[in-house]
């Protein structure tokens, strides 16, 4: 018969392998490590992308799990984006957030393209200063009225060079769900 000693020492093994394999398994559950661009840090925010083998002058980043953004009315959601210098000089740039397609919002959202721009309640526009061969990250955040129909908006970042000329674009989908 085995001793009261061994089943212990089993159960114990049994609850820490247990532990593990919840631990593990946790990232795969949808939603268990989802975290919002909405509440992010500066500093997670910069940690999205990594180390770029060939920098592009603009990436996006809508969410952990998605490829665009997913927002319900009457709630806030969000998207970062980075732009890299690649000019070979410090530079001055500047970006702002058009609708990229302003007769598609009448038809499919039931609401006019300036009130779709005004769901930007932070950064719609900014100026600011990158170092050769750095970046700058920030996140836009959208607020999404409370009855808002189910639709898809998208959103163009615009970036500019300190002429003003067009340095990159990028677009971002916004899935407007229930």
């Amino acid at each position: 018969m085995v001793s009261k000693k061994v089943w212990i020492g089993i159960v114990v093994l049994l609850v820490i392998l247990g532990g593990f394999w919840i631990f593990w398994n946790s990232q795969y559950i949808p939603g268990a490590k989802e975290k919002s661009v909405v509440d992010m840090t500066p500093e997670e925010l910069e940690k999205l992308w990594g180390r770029e083998t060939e920098p592009s002058k603009i990436l996006t980043f809508a969410s952990l799990t998605s490829n665009g953004v997913s927002a319900k009315g009457g709630e806030l959601s969000g998207f970062a984006f980075k732009v890299n210098n690649l000019l070979g000089e410090d530079s001055e740039f500047s970006y702002e957030i058009t609708l990229s397609s302003p007769t598609i919002i009448q038809k499919s959202c039931n609401t006019t393209p300036e009130e779709a721009e005004s769901w930007i309640s932070i950064g719609g526009q900014e100026s600011f200063i990158i170092a050769n061969g750095e970046s700058f990250v920030t996140k836009v955040l959208i607020f999404v009225p409370e009855n808002q129909p189910l639709c898809t908006v998208k959103y163009k970042i615009n970036v500019y060079d300190k002429e003003g000329k067009n340095y990159a674009s990028e677009n971002v989908t916004m899935n407007i769900r229930a």
